[in-house]
């Protein structure tokens, strides 16, 4: 049989279309063709969708997608993670767009699907380079990502990141072992395809797995630590530089926009928001007690019966040893204590006092890292229950801890324990959580062979999981259907050609897909600046202010328009500026008679010219081009005036008139303005924020160079063949045999 580095390739064919096959049929509902076709909703439709055609759009017209005018007045998308502008899986996304001509919903489904499938292989391949067992590795994979604590976040961009985890833990093991050159190349590589598929949190809870592994890896046992480091220190120089110039462009522009967001001033309550309760905990036992499906962290019954069994069966050579199984039990314990927030003084001590900790809300979305550990431990488990030499001791340890489990099964699910205010907590799991007891305890009893047990737990497992799993496998939404908003806008003068916005209060937000410009677009979006935020709230008493802001339209559920008196245009030219605080400028925009002068915060007038005070009646200017970086007006003003563009200013803006640059300084509590000559002008604004061609370009150096070291070219790469894990001593061949081929079986 063919191999490749070390390994069968069939194993590895059976598992990834396995996987595949798992996820069509547990989201059958999101490809099947029907009436009946569900969508990966909420963010995904709201938020991630818009994104890629955003870019497929962008690079289709030549641009680079910096700046979107389509939402909130405008913002900076480059500076947002999670739209994966340096993901491999939105490359293909990109091309596959651009060669189907399509910007349909199936993009972000298929970014979904292939996501999870990634998150599925790579926890396979990291059990199975640990234990050496294929079926170990398929038991993981499934509890992993099929498991509650994750299946409920598979609409959001938090998850992509842990999905990718196991795949950068595997660098790092690979790396402490070897610390060649080109395995820090490929740490580098991991931790880019991490860091660069979602959301800043979910990066972090894998960066503090990584951290805590690779400090384990090296400081075990403590008198090689020193030896251990020395080797290392030339391959972290790599992997740093490296890292650095693949993520730098992701996290440097991130941070920047966190510092100008409603996220900036962050309280201890931002942190502590939404922790697991003491009752959520039952939920290990069995799923769906309550109605709060966010909450739930049910990984199946066999998962943690086997983690309880990878703790106490001896290791055998080649097998993570016991101080690392209890490594992850002490990992699984410390994210268990941060999800149930400020009922543990864990967190709350770990956000006043450890970088990271403080950044992100919502407390309960550590049992993400949680499941990590769990299924890890589930895979030691159940590689040392499929081989032929059990621990009897062991044995019996689990067998008393499967009866003491299946107590507490029934017992809630008769009611004993807490009340049941669910729906989802019905007799089939615990059902099936007793099959799968009974079998694991009958085949170890029996010594069953491993093909044969694994035979038996892989679907038990995965109906386990499923059953579980309904009430998240279940959220999803309607197909979307575009077709009523463009009904809606396209008899709206001046709205699909860029002169005017229009707003809207409905749920969903598709400015992007329409290429028309909403005062709102998507309001929950984390990097929106703290002045939006402001407004925003101004909106809701006063909505007529809208018309300060070029709305002309507001749009009802039913898609009707009721359109504005006096909007401002585009571009404004006034005659005279009055200087007060951004509050006071707040408070008048309230009025809704239409402004004779521009308002302006002596704090945003730095290096500025003198501002204008004439008696000229507000000119608007003529647009001559709109595109996303750039815009260009002419105007024609009898005075010196100030042009106020009805966009959100951001550094980066830079402007021209007739040529020469011109300062660009905020207006009218969060417009951009430039001062305008006498007669006829051309003004024209540019985005071109710091790093907006440097970081692109350390971009493709670093990843170029690091697919050289890894050995794309193999005159440049000292190149070298894993033998793969090492036979455990005493094992026979026929064991080996058995496990090498339980996934073809």
């Amino acid at each position: 049989m063919k191999r490749i580095a070390g390994h069968a390739i069939a194993p590895w064919l059976a598992a990834g279309m396995g996987y595949a096959a798992v996820l069509l049929a547990v989201f059958s509902a999101v490809w099947w063709p029907g009436s009946r076709r569900m969508y990966f909703g909420w963010d995904c439709l709201d938020v991630y969708w818009q994104d890629i055609v955003f870019q497929i759009d962008a690079l289709s017209s030549g641009e680079w997608p910096l700046w979107n005018p389509y939402s909130l007045l405008g913002y900076p998308i480059h500076r947002e993670p999670q739209t994966g502008l340096f993901s491999p899986i939105n490359w293909l996304l990109w091309i596959a767009g651009a060669l189907l001509r399509s910007r349909d919903a199936w993009l972000i489904q298929a970014k979904v699907m292939l996501s999870l499938w990634i998150g599925l292989l790579g926890m396979h391949a990291l059990v199975r380079s640990r234990t050496g067992s294929h079926g170990a590795g398929a038991l993981a994979a499934l509890g992993y990502v099929l498991g509650g604590p994750l299946l409920v976040h598979k609409n959001s961009a938090l998850l992509w990141p842990m999905l990718y985890l196991p795949w950068v833990v595997l660098a790092i093991g690979r790396f402490v072992e070897r610390p060649t050159i080109r395995r820090a190349a490929l740490l580098a590589l991991g931790l880019w395809l991490c860091g660069s598929a979602g959301s800043p949190p979910g990066f972090f809870y894998a960066l503090l797995i990584g951290l805590a592994f690779w400090t384990f890896k090296t400081a075990c046992p403590l008198r090689d630590a020193s030896r251990k480091l020395r080797a290392q220190a030339r391959g972290l120089l790599v992997a740093a530089a490296l890292g650095c110039g693949l993520l730098l462009p992701i996290y440097l522009p991130a941070w920047q926009a966190v510092l100008d967001s409603s996220r900036a001033d962050r309280s201890l309550a931002y942190v502590l928001q939404q922790p697991l309760a003491p009752g959520d905990l039952w939920e290990l036992f069995l799923p769906d007690l309550d109605a709060n499906w966010f909450t739930d962290i049910y990984m199946g019954a066999l998962g943690p019966l086997l983690a309880f069994f990878g703790l106490v069966a001896r290791a055998r050579e080649g097998e993570p040893g016991s101080r690392e199984r209890w490594l992850w039990l002490g990992l699984a314990a410390f994210f268990l204590a941060c999800a149930l927030g400020a009922r543990t003084p864990i967190l709350p001590f770990l956000a006043e006092h450890v970088p990271g900790f403080g950044l992100f809300r919502v407390a309960y979305r550590y049992k993400l890292p949680l499941a990590f550990c769990l299924a890890l431990l589930s895979g030691a488990g159940a590689a040392a229950a499929l081989r032929s030499d059990r621990d009897g001791r062991a044995l019996r340890l689990t067998l008393v801890l499967a009866a003491a489990w299946l107590s507490v099964t029934w017992s809630l699910r008769a009611g004993l324990i807490v009340p049941l205010s669910g729906g989802g907590a019905s007799a089939s799991s615990a059902i099936v959580a007793t099959l799968v007891a009974v079998v694991l305890g009958a085949g170890v009893l029996l010594r069953v062979r491993a093909p044969r047990l694994f035979a038996l737990l892989i679907p038990l497992a995965l109906c386990d999981l499923w059953i579980g799993g309904r009430s998240k496998i279940a959220i999803l939404q309607p197909a979307p259907i575009l077709a009523p908003a463009h009904t809606a806008l396209d008899p709206l003068p001046g709205v699909l050609d860029q002169r005017y916005r229009f707003f809207q209060r409905r749920s969903r937000h598709w400015s992007a897909l329409l290429s028309a410009r909403e005062f709102s677009g998507y309001t929950a979006h984390p990097l929106r600046s703290s002045r939006f935020d402001d407004l925003w709230k101004q909106v809701g008493r006063r909505p007529d202010l809208l018309a300060h802001f070029n709305v002309r339209y507001v749009l009802d559920g039913a898609g009707r328009a009721a359109e504005q008196r006096d909007p401002a245009a585009l571009l404004r030219v006034y005659g005279r500026a009055e200087r007060m605080t951004k509050e006071s400028i707040l408070e008048r925009m309230r009025q809704p008679a239409p402004l004779e002068s521009a308002w302006v915060d002596p704090a945003d007038l730095q290096g500025t010219e003198p501002l204008p005070d004439s008696a000229m009646s507000p000119v608007d200017g003529t647009l001559l081009r709109y595109a996303r970086n750039s815009l260009s007006f002419r105007v024609r003003v009898p005075q010196v005036g100030i042009a106020v563009l009805n966009e959100a200013y951001a550094p980066g803006w830079e402007a021209e008139v007739n040529g020469r640059p011109t300062p660009v300084f905020r207006a009218n509590y969060l417009l951009r303005a430039v001062r305008v000559d006498k007669g006829e002008s051309i003004v024209v604004f540019r985005y071109r924020p710091a790093g907006w061609l440097a970081g692109p370009i350390g971009f493709l150096l670093s990843l170029g160079a690091a697919l050289l070291l890894v050995g794309v070219f193999p005159g440049f790469s000292t190149r070298y063949k894993w033998k793969g894990p090492a036979r455990p001593s005493g094992e026979s061949r026929g064991d080996a045999a058995d496990l090498s081929s339980s996934t073809a079986s």
